[in-house]
């Protein structure tokens, strides 16, 4: 079907991701939204999902269901303590990956 679907936001402690995946080559699947620990859906580069939020209500315009199928992911996240789980966490979300070095750098 095309046109709007509703996506919940994730629950605190999970991370959910609406996954593409291309018709024509179904290896090539990649994520282009996400919502993680209760905040509203937020489209992912390089190829982001139309996606409209309204406080915790948010819209997937789902476009060319001949071309790409869309699977919504879940995964639950448990907080390890810790300044190492925290750094690295930290430069995850600010760059595009960590290095061991890294995290004893920062």
């Amino acid at each position: 079907a095309t046109g709007p679907c509703a996506l919940d936001v994730s629950a605190a402690g999970e991370v959910r991701r609406l996954m593409r995946t291309d018709a024509r080559d179904p290896t090539h699947v990649i994520a282009v939204a996400r919502s993680y620990d209760g905040h509203a859906w937020e489209a992912l580069f390089p190829s982001p999902a139309d996606i409209t939020c309204s406080g915790t209500s948010c819209t997937f315009m789902w476009k060319d269901p001949t071309r790409f199928q869309y699977t919504l992911w879940r995964v639950g996240v448990t907080e390890p303590a810790g300044t190492e789980h925290r750094t690295a966490k930290l430069l995850e979300q600010a760059t595009f990956g960590v290095r061991m070095r890294d995290i004893e750098n920062f």
